[in-house]
C-alpha cells in the first residue's frame, strides 16, 4: 500500500509539471528595471489583458508590441500571438518568436517596436476569442509544434522588451520601403538571434473559466 501511494504521488506530480509557461531564458544582459501590471478579463467570447508597463531604467527599452507593417496595417491593433506553453497552458504573446527552423520565408517577418522612455509609462490591451486557436506571423499551419490544446485550461500573457544596449541602432519602418504614419518606428525581425536578446515580462498563468 505505502509503495502504491508513493508511485501515485509521483504520477500526479509528473502530470502536474507537464503544464505551465514556456521557458524563459535571460539574455547576457542585466535585466531592465520594468513593472508590468496586468488585469485580466474573460467573457464567454473573449480572453485577454489590459496591461501597463513601467519603465524604471535609466535607458529607453524597445517593446515588441507593434505590428508588422509590411503584412498589415500600421493602424491595427498590436496582433497577439496565440501558442501552446507546456501541456495545456496557452501564452498569450506580445513579443518577438523564433521562426521555425526548417522553413525559408520569400521575406522576413518583423516588428515596429515602441520605444519606452525612462520614467514613462506604456498601456496595451491583448485580447483574443475563445475558443483559443493558433496564430502566429507566420501563420499556424506551418508551424504545429505550437498550436495550442484542443481544451486548454489556462492562459498568461508575455510581453517582449529589448535593451538599446542589446539590439543597437535598428532600423526603421521607413528603412524597410515601408511607407506609414509610424516610419520612424525600430523595426525588429523575428529571429533566433534578436529572441535570444529579448527579455519577457509576464503575468501568472490564469485559469481558463
Amino acid at each position: 500500500m505505502r509503495t502504491a501511494g508513493l508511485s501515485a504521488a509521483l504520477l500526479l506530480a509528473g502530470c502536474a509539471a507537464q503544464s505551465g509557461p514556456l521557458d524563459r531564458p535571460e539574455p547576457e544582459g542585466p535585466r531592465p528595471d520594468l513593472t508590468l501590471t496586468a488585469e485580466l478579463s474573460q467573457t464567454d467570447t473573449a480572453v485577454g489583458w489590459s496591461w501597463t508597463l513601467r519603465n524604471d531604467d535609466d535607458a529607453p527599452v524597445l517593446v515588441f508590441v507593434g505590428p508588422d507593417p509590411a503584412r498589415m496595417s500600421a493602424d491595427e491593433p498590436p496582433p497577439t500571438w496565440v501558442l501552446a506553453a507546456k501541456g495545456d497552458t496557452v501564452e498569450l504573446a506580445q513579443r518577438l518568436i523564433a521562426p521555425p527552423s526548417d522553413v525559408d520565408f520569400a521575406s522576413a517577418y518583423g516588428v515596429a517596436a515602441r520605444v519606452l522612455a525612462p520614467g514613462e509609462e506604456l498601456t496595451g490591451a491583448a485580447e483574443v476569442r475563445l475558443p483559443l486557436t493558433t496564430t502566429l506571423p507566420w501563420g499556424a499551419d506551418i508551424d504545429s509544434s505550437r498550436a495550442v490544446a484542443a481544451s486548454p485550461s489556462e492562459v498568461y500573457l508575455c510581453v517582449g522588451v529589448g535593451t538599446t544596449e542589446s539590439f543597437g541602432e535598428l532600423p526603421t519602418v521607413a528603412d524597410q520601403g515601408i511607407e506609414t504614419t509610424d516610419g520612424d518606428a525600430p523595426y525588429a525581425m523575428h529571429s533566433e538571434w534578436y529572441v535570444a536578446q529579448q527579455h519577457q515580462f509576464c503575468t501568472e498563468p490564469e485559469p481558463l473559466g
